[in-house]
């Protein structure tokens, strides 16, 4: 399974020049908190990241370690603290990222629960910000038909070509949007993803992501009658691979409204950044005082072999 929590830093979101850390006090600042976190059901010690808007003119400012970062659980009156990760904790790819807060090893993120993730400046150097996510129980994805894969060639290269048709059964009626993403285990346990080239049914339905891996759907205007279809791609031959295994996995998160409309708005801007003539696209964000997402999901995996 993925990591739970998966720290995406968009350009969009945090376009930066230098940085500093708040340590003393001051004037209050024109500047608003953004927040990036998606948490996983099941997972401990999830993390979040924390800094100033974007802007060229302006620092970057990151929290003082004396701020709250807390999250409620349901309507618990009693939070559960995040704190600052030290260099030493951070993944290696983000060594240097001083954005980065993580909660305590007694907070469980389950599914049916809902949560409240706010934040304030110990120095009020910022409003304080919130958001909420519930964390909606797993759907079921049901892979009806995945064909051999086809060899293309073309003028751009080669391609092992997949179609696949599926449906994806909800479990919980407070949400019926997913995230789906396929790929392929390589023996030194990396993932290579496949390709989404063609939704061939319910395109309506179906968000092809652009700046990450998988597709967004909305369950609840797929067509009952019919299937999910797409085409799927991956520039080799399977033979040419180093496969653990013969199959095309799939993770499937399902995920509440506040992730799909933010994802969706993402791919949107980099879409309309294709012409000059297409109207920018607002990035969704659901906190209150600030910008940013903060998003509860669980996930669950399946797969079929290949033929």
């Amino acid at each position: 399974m993925k990591n739970a929590f998966i720290f995406t830093v968009l350009t969009i979101l945090f376009a930066s020049s230098c940085t500093k850390t708040v340590n003393e006090f001051g004037a209050a600042s024109p500047q608003q908190l953004v927040v990036f976190a998606e948490v996983e059901a099941g997972q401990s010690r999830p993390m979040v990241s924390i800094q100033s808007t974007f802007s060229n003119s302006e620092e970057v400012i990151f929290l003082s370690k004396e701020s709250y970062v807390q999250i409620f659980v349901n309507d618990d009156e009693e939070p559960k603290d995040f704190r600052p990760v030290e260099r030493d904790n951070r993944p290696e790819d983000k060594k240097d990222d001083e954005s980065l807060w993580w909660a305590g090893t007694e907070l469980k993120i389950e599914e049916g629960n809902a949560y409240r993730l706010f934040i304030k400046d110990f120095f009020e150097e910022f409003d304080a910000v919130e958001a909420v996510s519930y964390v909606p129980v797993s759907g079921e994805l049901n892979v009806t038909n995945l064909t051999s894969p086809e060899i293309i060639t073309s003028e751009n290269g080669l391609k092992s070509q997949f179609k696949c048709d599926f449906t994806i059964i909800d479990k919980d009626i407070n949400s019926t949007y997913y995230h789906l993403t396929p790929y392929l285990l390589l023996n030194d346990d990396s993932k290579l993803y496949l390709n989404i080239e063609d939704v061939l049914l319910n395109e309506n339905a179906v968000i092809d992501l652009r700046h990450r891996d998988g597709i967004l759907i909305d369950n609840s205007i797929v067509d009952g009658a019919s299937d999910v279809s797409l085409n799927m791609s991956i520039p080799h031959k399977l033979e040419d691979l180093d496969l653990l295994s013969m199959f095309v996995n799939f993770e499937l998160r399902t995920v509440p409204k506040d992730y799909f409309l933010y994802h969706r708005s993402i791919s949107q801007n980099i879409d309309s950044g294709e012409s000059v003539f297409s109207p920018p696209t607002v990035t969704h964000s659901n906190f209150s005082g600030g910008y940013g997402i903060f998003a509860t999901y669980s996930s669950t995996l399946d797969s079929i072999a290949i033929n």
